[in-house]
């Protein structure tokens, strides 16, 4: 079996798995292509199983490989959310102090504060929501809360 006929033959089914475990059509796409990635560099080990058992490999290593991205996103929010207002020493910022130097911010880092802040939502959550990357979110927390604190300052 060569390779384009390994990718057809589970193409299907492994996609509609990864949509199953990922919250966005991307990120389904990112746990199969790294699947497939790792098919292809085992590729002489799955040659020599019984395609039910090849099945089985790619999803117990999508499935994995989903778990890990879950354990390794959940450290870094946990990181970068939950004590970036005591790094830059807002936490005991009066709510309503507070309120007037968000309501200075431009519109789009207006949401992700309110979001993050009066929601409770986390970067994940904030980025389906505004359809923008997790990666936007942090940023426009970051630079928020150092623009507050500049504000502060002054």
């Amino acid at each position: 079996m060569n390779d384009s006929d390994f990718i057809d033959t589970h193409y299907e089914n492994l996609l509609r798995f990864c949509k199953s475990l990922a919250y966005s059509y991307e990120e389904a796409e990112e746990i199969f292509q790294e699947t497939m990635l790792r098919a292809t560099m085992n590729y002489l080990l799955l040659s020599t199983l019984k395609k039910y058992q090849v099945k089985s490999w790619l999803f117990r290593v999508a499935k994995n490989y989903y778990i890990d991205r879950l354990r390794k996103t959940d450290k870094e929010e946990e990181l970068d959310e939950a004590s970036e207002m005591e790094i830059i020493g807002l936490e005991n910022l009066p709510t309503s102090e507070f309120e007037s130097m968000v309501s200075g911010l431009p519109e789009k880092f207006q949401l992700v504060v309110r979001y993050k802040y009066y929601c409770g939502y986390d970067s994940r959550e904030i980025a389906n929501l505004l359809n923008i990357p997790m990666g936007t979110v942090r940023s426009r927390l970051h630079l928020s809360l150092n623009k507050i604190k500049e504000n502060l300052e002054d």
